[in-house]
């Protein structure tokens, strides 16, 4: 009977000790089986990905340059999420319309439009100023 409450105090031991785990220094002590640690900050739920200090789930947003945008494995622009069969992202600016072409933060159609020093000309010129 005694190698019984032997071994029970043995598995007792270890259970406290994996349930009280710790892990990465640049959090302190924190368990990784119920939070999940982002560049220093301890976050509720396991096995998230990070958004800069915030944790995310992958299945459900897309983190665009440390900020969560709702709706999954999107691309960015700038900090926000778009969807690429819809949009066109144009340094920074979201633009209605797919696989275009970008003029400054504006998109465009190269097949009936043509962008000439960061202005949109209609139709197809083939030298800008004329």
């Amino acid at each position: 009977m005694h190698t019984f409450y032997a071994t029970l105090a043995l598995l007792f031991t270890f259970t406290i000790l994996f349930w009280s785990s710790t892990e990465g220094a640049v959090c302190g002590a924190y368990n990784p089986v119920f939070d999940t640690c982002c560049n220093g900050v301890i976050n509720g739920g396991p096995k998230q990905s990070c958004c800069g200090t915030k944790a995310y789930n992958t299945f459900f947003d897309t983190c665009c340059n440390g900020v969560i945008n709702g709706g999954p494995k999107q691309s960015c622009c700038g900090t926000k999420a778009y969807n690429t069969f819809f949009d066109t992202c144009c340094n920074g600016v979201i633009n209605g319309g797919p696989k275009q072409s970008c003029c400054g933060t504006k998109a465009y159609n190269t097949f009936f439009d043509t962008c000439c020093s960061g202005v949109i000309r209609s139709g197809k010129v083939s030298v800008c100023g004329k």
